[in-house]
């Protein structure tokens, strides 16, 4: 279906007519072992606009971890109505949550394409870009690769605080070995472990900071005006080193004119990207589903409408 269509007010009574079902669904969770709420909406529709910041106040009222939101705006062209909501929704949104993580749909559309057509590239970047933030904190899931200097999700919280909106900006590169093809590498053969040398990986992650930092971000601002920022390099435990982070933080510091930066490493880039992955083809099996209800949904007997 189609949600709360664009009605703000629509979205907002239906989210606090089923509170109880939603607060159901929540109790049926072990919530003494999750770290904090989130809550992705697009701002542009009703049911995000209006039932967001409803149910983060909900959230808020009867839990001690934070309640974070992920707000993703309409682009430009997918006309007034959406932008005039996610206007007045963003506003909301960020008075009822910790912190509101931000995404804007209009810097992600390609050029000659309708939005419809990069949902895909846009879910994509969406995945990879908060899904390496989060997955951050999951340090249970390192087991033996040990990190440099962990990120936890306590850092994650720290940065974040307890009010304020969230820019992420992203960067990466394949890493080439000396030795080893690809098909080696894909298989974890290690018996030619050639790894670019210390001098290169230095180099590598302070251009990728630079990059992430002065490139596309979730949501274009001026960098100098950050209060707190996180740095963190994901990658193979053997590309990663405390050198080439110290160096981008201090280059953080200074282009950010920031003192309190945060950084780390995550050295499970491997299970990211396959997060990434089944992400995206669960969203296409959504879309897939939908397509086949609405084709039941106006087929009658041997005829079509």
């Amino acid at each position: 279906g189609h949600g709360a269509g664009t009605e703000p007010e629509l979205g907002e009574r239906c989210t606090r007519e089923d509170m109880e079902e939603i607060q159901s669904a929540i109790d049926r969770m072990t919530t003494s072992e999750i770290d904090a709420f989130l809550i992705m909406a697009g701002l542009g529709g009703g049911t995000g606009s209006g039932g967001a910041p409803l149910l983060a106040e909900h959230l808020q009222r009867l839990y001690v971890e934070p309640v974070y939101g992920l707000g993703i705006l309409p682009a430009k062209d997918e006309g007034g109505i959406y932008n005039r909501n996610a206007a007045k929704s963003f506003q909301n949104f960020v008075e009822e949550v910790d912190n509101l993580l931000t995404f804007d749909n209009d810097a992600f559309k390609t050029g000659g394409e309708s939005l419809q057509e990069g949902y895909t590239e846009i879910n994509a970047e969406i995945v990879s870009r908060f899904g390496a933030l989060f997955s951050a904190g999951e340090v249970e899931a390192l087991g033996d690769e040990v990190a440099e200097s962990v990120v936890d999700a306590s850092e994650i919280i720290n940065t974040l605080g307890d009010y304020g909106i969230t820019s992420i900006g992203y960067a990466s590169e394949e890493i080439e070995t000396r030795d080893q093809g690809l098909l080696d590498r894909l298989r974890g053969d290690n018996r030619n472990d050639g790894i670019t040398s210390a001098g290169d990986d230095t180099n590598r992650i302070t251009s990728l900071v630079r990059k992430a930092t002065l490139g596309k971000l979730t949501l274009q601002c001026e960098v100098d005006s950050t209060e707190r920022a996180l740095l963190l390099v994901s990658g193979p435990p053997e590309a990663l080193n405390r050198k080439g982070i110290d160096k981008a933080r201090k280059w953080l510091e200074e282009t950010t004119d920031c003192m309190e930066v945060r950084a780390g490493d995550y050295p499970r880039v491997r299970e990211m990207q396959r997060m990434a992955i089944e992400a995206e083809e669960n969203v296409e099996q959504l879309r897939a589903s939908s397509r086949d209800d609405l084709d039941d949904l106006i087929e009658y007997g041997d005829d079509e409408v």
